[in-house]
């Protein structure tokens, strides 16, 4: 590369790579730094999905930042005089030292003036780890249901996902730690308050569910070795799943026992709960 006819604002970007289990990756560099950088500085940035959150160190040769906080991928982060500018440089590396997937949610614009017990306000739809949809949902005053002088909250994820989560109100976690699903949240998140700032939505762990009502199949009169089947599924993006439920079990199966057995598109591999 030649580094010393490299114009000011032309940024390098990296191959896309992984890292810690994130995908796609790039790190952005501006050899003589980027157009909004002070004279005489090289930039870099870190690219990479919008609803991941890191703690990273960024070398340059021998010189090394660190994002001590998680920071958000979203636009980029960096540092526009990362290193004074010279005419060659060696190499750039990265090490993540924390990986955190979650949404903000801004609670500012909020309407505070129509708010009382009782009365909540929806997010807009938060998209994290593959999931479009989730909503949280805020009573500042708290709703109905809770004690009064609280806050309420309320997470909503499709009736097919279900999430553990953390989540925070102006940095202050309420320990929504559980298995969510359609409108569970905290009654007492936090103390009501006149205004709020913002919330942080952290997807700790996700599962997608498939339900298949069996009480209209003529189990009574199954016989051993009898299967029914499903329709086909997808689930969790992996499409041409089927369940096939044996009543009367299988002959490998236990006297008495029933048996379920999945079957999906050769050579995927999964870890499930049945």
């Amino acid at each position: 590369m030649d580094w010393a006819n490299a114009a000011r604002g032309t940024e390098i970007v990296s191959p896309v790579f992984t890292c810690r289990g994130l995908d796609g990756l790039t790190v952005g560099f501006y050899p003589r730094g980027a157009p909004w950088a002070p004279p005489g500085y090289a930039s870099v940035y870190l690219y990479g999905p919008s609803d991941a959150f890191v703690r990273a160190k960024i070398t340059v040769d021998s010189v090394s930042r660190t994002l001590d906080e998680v920071t958000s991928l979203e636009g980029g982060i960096g540092w526009r005089d990362f290193i004074p500018e010279v005419d060659s440089y060696v190499g750039i590396s990265l090490e993540l030292h924390e990986v955190v997937y979650g949404a903000v949610v801004d609670l500012e614009t909020l309407p505070y003036h129509l708010a009382k017990r009782g009365v909540g306000f929806v997010s807009m739809p938060l998209a994290c780890r593959g999931i479009e949809d989730l909503t949280l949902k805020f009573y500042p005053q708290g709703n109905l249901e809770s004690q009064p002088g609280f806050a309420s909250l309320f997470l909503n994820a499709p009736s097919n996902v279900f999430v553990k989560a953390k989540v925070s109100i102006d940095n202050v976690p309420i320990g929504l730690d559980e298995a969510i699903g359609v409108g569970r949240g905290k009654r007492e998140a936090v103390i009501a308050n006149d205004s709020y700032s913002k919330a942080f939505v952290e997807l700790v762990d996700l599962a997608h569910r498939f339900e298949w009502n069996v009480a209209e199949l003529p189990l009574g009169s199954a016989q051993p070795g009898q299967c029914f089947y499903s329709p086909l599924f997808s689930c969790h993006g992996v499409s041409g799943l089927q369940a096939r439920f044996y009543p009367r079990g299988t002959a490998k199966s236990w006297a008495g026992h029933a048996a379920i057995h999945l079957r999906g598109p050769e050579g995927v591999l999964v870890r499930a709960r049945v």
